[in-house]
């Protein structure tokens, strides 16, 4: 092949090349808006059924005091029995009520009854000013106790000429209100905010922002934000609307979806995560690493074009050897960076459990246990998990240490309360717990220090790999027919990235975490631990609580990498001294044998190191970072057998300018290797 014939060649390879990337930046782009339509229109219908559910929520609130004006005004109801009958209507009320009242504008008489601080009781009412007026729903206000609350009114008068008029006032808790925006929610990964017919924040996960009474416009002020500064016009206009903005915590992109509530003048809003929503791991890493491969393949054909001369001199060989030695350490980089960045697909046989809705939907499929041929509906025990500490000991052992909680009924006896176990730990004791009383419920307190059993496979991909440490929660009464599910409402937002149930000091030594989630398990026992009776043989749904962790890069880099880097800039310093020139040789003391003696001793450092490694990961595979040390020995042959060839032979090709092709693909090979590798495992 002629030196023209070969330059044809490399120029319609980078053209084909150029072509293949353009083409693939093009479907990447297209395929993102398609993705991020699709994506887009099912969170404006998620948010739309999340809107018309609290909105229903909401009338079914006002049906109470709906009811309550209909027989004072049509006379059915008289001031005697006014009390009863405000008493008997707040307790069959939703548990989001924690106040219900009647009052008269000229006259007493009025009734009051309020579920603050216990059951229902009556609470005094005072006559209305002539101020007084309704129907609807009010903003915020802070009551005499500091409880955040929100009013809905309508108005009455009583028959007759001469009727007195007067309001039936119904009081909502804020902190209720954000439990029902939270079983509203438009589903994972989303989470909802509540805003008032003026804008100020009625219920969010930030409950900082209720509790000072901010408005949306100020917030979107204070962040800078134009996309929730249009939201915050569209509130106040009672309008529905969409805008992109970025998270205050974390600085990631945000869909905002806001719908209004016409009953209520109040507007619901919708927060998806944006990469969430459109980014799929497995997808991504690949499209990355063609388009990366692409742009390292140009690139190199580029160089050699850019250096092409009929009459190549040494030094452009330097130039295109260093320049290509570097697109292929950057190619390299490139897709170690996509590798740490990008999230990892979540895999097992376990169901996540992410919102109310998910719960719901496991629950109606799977909460009939079976006991032999029948199947029984289980008991539902809500439980909450917080995690406080976490340490990884090495053999596949996880200690951790926190709080669990449960909710009972008021009413159920006290040797039903079993409390829970933790089947995967092998040491370790749970605390006896400390009960309170909340309302019609018992919550019941303990902490735990546990040493976990954990399957935790070694990754092929160290150091990009992920742990997932799983706490395994099984009543401790198991002849009882229970089953535990989480108590969601416990947790201010449920995004698995936000670490629901994690103390946020919380560090792990070389990890770095990403993702905590309740999730079920569909157990099938082979025996009924000695229970003829026994439920759940079949399909016993357990409860665990998930946390996902990322490896940090930098140790394993700086004790793994940096040694064979320095392996390998010694391999070319003594490729770098091999020559025939009579100064060099004065200079260096080059000899074939003392070559051969140095390289053999730079092959024992890297065989204990791999040892090292592979012990200190307990590895039962080969891993990723191996690949480089293999490629580090097959250089350390090949280098011995140059040594030799250029001291046994008279080949050009090796003695073109005194050994000097060797010296020039030293690095473009050892990188070109390390980068198919890279592509192969992180690609």
């Amino acid at each position: 092949m002629t030196h023209r014939t070969f330059v044809r060649l490399v120029w319609a390879a980078a053209l084909l090349l150029a072509l293949a990337l353009v083409l693939t930046l093009y479907q990447a782009r297209h395929a993102r808006q398609q993705i991020e339509t699709v994506a887009h229109a099912r969170g404006e219908a998620a948010a739309r059924t999340a809107a018309l559910k609290l909105d229903q929520e909401l009338a079914d609130l006002e049906t109470v005091a709906h009811r309550l004006r209909q027989d004072l005004e049509q006379g059915g109801l008289t001031r005697v029995a006014l009390p009863g009958r405000v008493l008997a209507d707040l307790g069959a009320a939703p548990g989001a009520c924690v106040e219900l009242g009647v009052a008269f504008q000229t006259a007493p008489g009025g009734a009051g009854v309020s579920r603050e601080g216990g059951p229902p009781h009556a609470v005094p009412v005072q006559a209305l000013g002539p101020e007084a007026a309704g129907p609807g729903w009010g903003d915020r206000r802070v009551q005499a106790d500091g409880m955040l609350v929100v009013d809905y009114v309508e108005p009455f008068r009583l028959p007759g000429p001469q009727g007195d008029a007067g309001q039936v006032r119904l009081v909502i808790g804020l902190e209720a209100l954000r439990g029902l925006v939270a079983t509203a929610e438009a589903g994972a990964p989303a989470y909802g905010f509540l805003l008032s017919a003026t804008g100020v924040y009625l219920a969010d996960p930030r409950t900082g922002l209720v509790h000072a009474g901010r408005t949306l416009q100020q917030e979107a002020e204070s962040l800078g934000d134009p996309g929730r500064r249009h939201l915050a016009v569209l509130a106040r206009q009672g309008r529905a609307g969409f805008a992109e903005g970025r998270s205050a915590l974390d600085g990631r992109k945000l869909w905002i979806q806001l719908e209004p509530l016409p009953r209520a003048h109040w507007s619901l809003g919708t927060v998806f995560l944006k990469d969430e929503a459109v980014v799929s791991p497995r997808t991504t890493r690949a499209l990355m690493s063609c388009l990366v491969s692409l742009g390292v393949g140009l690139a190199l054909a580029l160089l050699f074009l850019a250096g092409n001369a009929r009459r190549t001199s040494l030094k452009r060989l330097w130039v295109f050897s260093v320049a290509g030695s570097m697109v292929l350490a950057l190619g390299c980089a490139l897709l170690w960076s996509f590798a740490y960045t990008l999230p990892q697909e979540v895999k097992g046989s376990d169901v996540p459990i992410l919102d109310p809705g998910s719960l719901r939907a496991f629950l109606n499929e799977h909460a009939d246990l079976d006991a032999g041929v029948s199947e029984v509906r289980a008991e539902l025990i809500p439980t909450g998990v917080f995690v406080e500490t976490l340490d990884f000991l090495g053999g596949g052992q996880v200690r951790v240490t926190g709080k669990v909680w449960q909710r009972f009924r008021a009413d159920s006896p006290r040797e039903a309360r079993g409390g829970v176990a933790f089947p995967e730990g092998v040491s370790g004791e749970v605390d006896p717990p400390a009960v309170r009383e909340e309302g019609h419920e018992v919550v019941q307190f303990s902490s735990f220090r546990v040493v976990l059993k954990q399957n935790l496979v070694s990754s092929p991909n160290y150091p990009f790999d992920h742990a997932r440490v799983r706490l395994w929660v099984r009543p401790r009464l198991m002849w009882r027919n229970e089953v535990l599910v989480p108590d969601l409402g416990a947790y201010l937002m449920l995004l698995p990235d936000t670490l629901p149930g994690v103390d946020r000091e919380m560090a792990v030594q070389g990890w770095k975490l990403e993702r905590s989630f309740f999730s079920y398990l569909l157990q099938r026992y082979n025996a009924n631990f000695g229970m003829a009776d026994y439920v759940g043989q079949q399909k016993q749904p357990e409860l665990l609580f998930t946390l996902t962790l990322k490896r940090e890069f930098l140790n394993p880099f700086i004790a793994t990498f940096l040694p064979i880097l320095a392996v390998l800039g010694l391999l070319f310093a003594a490729v770098m001294t091999i020559t025939r020139h009579p100064d060099k040789v004065k200079a260096t003391s080059y000899q074939c044998l003392n070559l051969l003696r140095a390289v053999a001793g730079l092959l024992f450092p890297v065989v204990l190191a791999q040892i090292n490694l592979r012990s200190k990961l307990d590895a039962d595979r080969v891993i990723f970072l191996e690949h480089y040390y293999f490629v580090v020995y097959g250089l350390i042959l090949l280098v011995s057998a140059d040594a030799l060839a250029f001291a046994l032979t008279e080949h050009r090709l090796l003695n073109y300018e005194d050994h000097a092709l060797p010296k020039l693909a030293f690095w473009p090979l050892v990188l070109g290797c390390f980068y198919l590798v890279t592509l192969r495992f992180l690609g």
